[in-house]
């Protein structure tokens, strides 16, 4: 069963970073989290990196996801890219952490208006408990 929860963006005014996530299934995270972000300013730059919420159940190293991109405009392009984690040592009664992945950098947003995202591994994965993608807006 898929628990989707839509999380609030973390970021105040002024060129704040905004982290958007999704609870998963943490038995076996298969389907896709949307991910809604709504760019302010035409022409604005951001850096891109994917965030992963996982606990002591995670142990993978290497996993292929499939991202995909709507701008405003409803260009849409996906593709399949590479995560390489880092393996994850704690005592099991240890609280879960996150994870962050560098995606894209220098990301040009053309429009004003809601980009939409969804992200998904390739296949089933276990120990992650929500998804996302980190905006970093970048100074001009």
């Amino acid at each position: 069963m898929m628990f989707l929860l839509l999380a609030i963006a973390f970021c105040s005014c002024g060129g704040s970073d905004i982290t958007l996530m999704e609870d998963v299934n943490i038995s076996s995270w298969r389907e896709d989290i949307a991910i809604a972000f709504y760019n302010e300013e035409a022409d604005a730059v951001y850096d891109l990196d994917i965030v992963l919420h996982v606990n002591s159940n995670y142990s993978t190293r290497s996993q292929q996801m499939i991202l995909a991109a709507t701008s405003p405009d409803s260009l849409s392009t996906s593709e399949v890219i590479t995560v390489q984690t880092p393996i994850i040592r704690r005592a099991p009664e240890a609280s879960a952490k996150d994870i962050v992945i560098p995606y894209r950098r220098g990301v040009r947003m053309a429009q004003r208006g809601t980009y939409h995202y969804t992200l998904r591994p390739s296949t089933p994965l276990s120990g992650v408990e929500s998804a996302g993608i980190i905006f970093k807006p970048q100074n001009r």
